[in-house]
């Protein structure tokens, strides 16, 4: 494989792992129990 094929693989893990460790610290405002008015619980806080 090339370089650019190395490059593009790198790219596309660390894209990957950056949207799948993402939501392991969302807290909604439901959780909170704060929940603004206008939104829906689930909304991220």
């Amino acid at each position: 494989m090339t370089w650019i094929s190395w490059i593009a693989i790198y790219f596309i893990l660390w894209w990957g792992t950056l949207f799948v460790v993402i939501p392991f610290s969302l807290r909604t405002q439901e959780e909170d129990g704060d929940v603004t008015l206008g939104t829906v619980a689930s909304a991220p806080r």
